[in-house]
């Protein structure tokens, strides 16, 4: 009897392992995956290429995001614009999971 529960053990101990290491990957990927979309975004806004952000360009970033969420134009992002963005993001989201 003793031998099985150590091959139980030992196989559980594997898949253990192996899961362990597929997620370790798998959270190594989107790690590299959100460091490449940070300096996208920070190449984005550096709107003079000089490789920083001055106070201007960070203004005229954030008024271009906030009107991409204001979706009706009345200069409020409502709850239901919220929803649709936190929807969007999600959808976005499990398109790009590894």
């Amino acid at each position: 009897m003793q031998p099985l529960i150590s091959l139980t053990a030992l196989l559980l101990l594997s898949t253990s392992l192996t899961s362990l290491t597929s997620l370790a990957a798998d959270r190594s990927l989107v790690t590299e995956r959100m460091k490449e979309r940070m300096q996208q975004h920070i190449q984005m806004m550096d709107s003079n290429g000089d490789g920083q952000i001055s106070h201007d360009e960070y203004l005229a970033n954030a008024e271009k995001q906030f009107k991409r969420m204001d979706r009706d134009g009345d200069g409020q992002i409502s709850p239901e614009e919220r929803a649709q963005l936190h929807e969007q993001m999600m959808q976005h989201r499990g398109e790009h999971t590894p």
